[in-house]
């Protein structure tokens, strides 16, 4: 027992069926802020250098000595809680379990994102104060604020918890790479031009951007950068690579380090941010965009070409006509099969645990379910509305369907994705005008266990948004809360 008296369990999460504990490797200054999560019935999703039979006994003893009172306290600190942001300058932590509010953090203005650190621990926030605001949740106490030089529009933490990327959605070029602990500027790269897209890579060594730029000259219009930029998280160099057209679609591979591209001029790249080599170049036909990974692993990908009418000016927008749907072997290079549509596909979302492909065609409410083997059509999902919004349960067995404009009142479905059977519904609520969903506002649980959503509405004349989280095994509401102003982001804590 030697190895396991070196550890200890802060915290226990209370999932069915599976009972994970997070461990932390105590160290001479202290605890260290990585946890290690492993499952009591065997299975270990991650370890580090901890001997797995020390560690298997050393949680088991830890469970049974637990006092029931300590027991309890480990599952609320653990339990589901989701983080708001919101137009009014509160931050809002509720703990779904418990069905109640939690803290709440005012911040000087309106609060535009949230994100938790990978470890759960503290919340990162940015707003129109155009400072970066961290947020210790359980433990109060002064963390560092870093002042920006605009509104911010990223905020990535690395997969540590130990540094965190942000830029502006101003002006203000910069991308900047904070250490959390001390607040310093580790790494400050100009790259002349807006952040668009931004992401780590698993092992947290590099930053992968794509830029975009406002022409003046054309009212404002965005034009996508041509140039995919990798950045050293530790020394800034950048490496760049110029696709020569603007690169529309951006994806990175569940396994390391790859990354996929999608051009305006139908090209689709995969490149190793390792060794900064190109492995293929996928000729297709039409611009790319959305271009997805298969979820369980790197061997494939999904590509949506889409174009314009003849009459369409551009050929871009809302005048995309056709669409087609390629799944490309990342390896070969080969496109499997094809899915052809003379509508515009939006949205589209691959499940996480890879077995179905999610579509709907614009301003049509029908979502299709797809086999990623072979694009054949497994089933249908029908609605009655005119658009449709859609995610993904966490482990991919239950699709959550929203219609902002339903006919026969029915706003929210839960649908099982094996057979399309309907599980549960639910109706709009009382004095809802519409619905404003983005992807951001239909949110579920890591467990999987509660979904969020949010209705704008009028009450007395009086603009308010109202959010819903919702029991999934149950189907009944668990929480329900009225914000005043517009809600920017959901966060669940991981």
């Amino acid at each position: 027992m030697s190895s396991a008296a070196a550890i200890c369990c802060p915290a226990v999460l209370s999932i069915p069926s599976i009972l994970l504990v997070r461990i932390r490797e105590k160290d001479p200054g202290g605890i260290g802020c990585s946890p290690l999560r492993f499952a009591f019935n065997g299975v270990l999703s991650s370890l580090a250098s901890v001997d797995a039979s020390a560690l298997l006994v050393c949680c088991r003893l830890l469970a049974r000595s637990l006092s029931p009172e300590l027991l309890t306290q480990w599952r609320e600190v653990a339990a589901d809680v989701l983080a708001v942001a919101s137009d009014d300058g509160i931050l809002r932590v509720f703990r779904v379990e418990q069905g109640g509010a939690g803290p709440t953090f005012p911040h000087p203005g309106p609060i535009t994102l949230c994100a938790w650190s990978p470890c759960g621990s503290v919340l990162a926030t940015g707003g129109d104060d155009c400072s970066l605001r961290f947020v210790r949740v359980e433990a109060g106490g002064p963390m560092p604020e870093i002042l920006h030089n605009g509104r911010l529009g990223f905020v990535e933490w690395s997969p540590s918890g130990e540094l965190i990327a942000s830029s502006c959605e101003t002006e203000d070029c910069l991308l900047r790479i904070i250490d959390v602990a001390t607040g310093s500027l580790r790494v400050s790269v100009d790259h002349g031009k807006m952040v668009a897209a931004l992401g780590w890579s698993s092992c947290g060594s590099r930053i992968v951007t794509v830029c975009e730029q406002r022409v003046q000259a054309l009212g404002s219009q965005v034009t996508a950068d041509t140039k995919l930029n990798v950045i050293d998280a530790t020394s800034g160099c950048v490496w760049q690579l110029d696709h020569g057209s603007p690169i529309v679609s951006l994806a990175f591979s569940p396994e390391p380090p790859l990354v996929a591209t999608g051009t305006e001029d139908g090209l689709i790249r995969i490149v190793d941010c390792a060794s900064q080599v190109v492995l293929q170049i996928v000729p297709l036909s039409g611009r790319i965009r959305p271009l997805l990974w298969d979820p369980s692993g790197a061997k494939r990908l999904v590509a949506v070409c889409c174009g314009g009418s003849l009459g369409s000016e551009n050929g871009i927008g809302h005048d995309e006509q056709w669409s087609c749907i390629h799944s490309v072997n990342v390896e070969s290079g080969v496109v499997e099969w094809k899915f052809n549509l003379q509508k515009r596909v939006s949205p589209l979302r691959w499940s996480p645990n890879g077995k179905f492909i999610a579509m709907a065609c614009h301003r049509e409410a029908d979502v299709w379910l797809l086999d990623p083997s072979s694009g054949c059509v497994s089933h249908i999902i029908r609605q009655s509305g005119a658009a449709v919004y859609f995610a993904w349960s966490p482990a991919g067995d239950v699709l959550a369907t929203i219609e902002p404009c339903c006919a026969d009142g029915v706003h929210l479905r839960l649908v099982e994705a094996s057979s399309g059977r309907l599980l549960h519904e639910f109706k709009r609520p009382e004095h809802v005008e519409h619905s404003s969903f983005s992807g951001e506002v239909i949110s579920w649980s890591p467990s999987g266990r509660f979904l969020a959503v949010v209705w704008c509405y009028d009450l007395d004349e009086e603009y308010s948004e109202l959010v819903r989280v919702f029991s999934v095994s149950s189907g009944k509401l668990r929480l329900q809360f009225h914000c005043d102003d517009h809600v920017r982001a959901l966060s669940w804590r991981p």
